[in-house]
Formats: structure tokens, C-alpha cells, sequence
């Protein structure tokens, strides 16, 4: 058996609350010491995928632009509604 038979149910009732309140205290520091470090991996990443971003669309402009004076034909601009 887990428990004595002596215990009593608030007794177990006790036992079970003090050790929740341990484990969120634990993993409450756990969360204190990792934000920080989730935070900045997380802006590393956006960081990241801004500058890949802007790349593409820098890769993009310069293709159409190699496109336009190949074929003599002036660049076209759209209007998006």
C-alpha cells in the first residue's frame, strides 16, 4: 500500500496540497530561469525569418529587373485592391 492505514483523509489530503505547492514552486522557478532565454530564441528566429524574407523579395525585384532588360520591355506595376 501507498499510504498507512493510520492516515487519515485529511492527512493524505495534507501530503497530496504540500506537494502540488512544491511542484509549482519548482516549476514556477524553472519558467523564471527559461523565459529569458525562450524570449531571445524566439527573436533570433523572427529576426531570422525577416532577412530571409526581405532576401526573397530583394531576389525577386533584381529577377524581374534582369528580366526587363532582356527582353526591353519596361517594368509594370500593379495595383493590388
Amino acid at each position: 500500500m501507498l499510504f498507512p492505514a493510520e492516515d487519515t483523509a485529511e492527512d493524505i489530503i495534507k501530503l497530496v496540497a504540500a506537494t502540488a505547492v512544491t511542484v509549482g514552486i519548482v516549476v514556477g522557478g524553472i519558467a523564471v530561469k527559461a523565459a529569458p532565454l525562450v524570449k531571445n530564441r524566439f527573436n533570433d528566429l523572427k529576426a531570422k525569418l525577416n532577412r530571409k524574407s526581405e532576401d526573397t523579395v530583394e531576389a525577386a525585384v533584381q529577377e524581374a529587373a534582369t528580366a526587363n532588360e532582356r527582353t526591353g520591355q519596361p517594368s509594370r506595376r500593379y495595383r493590388f485592391r
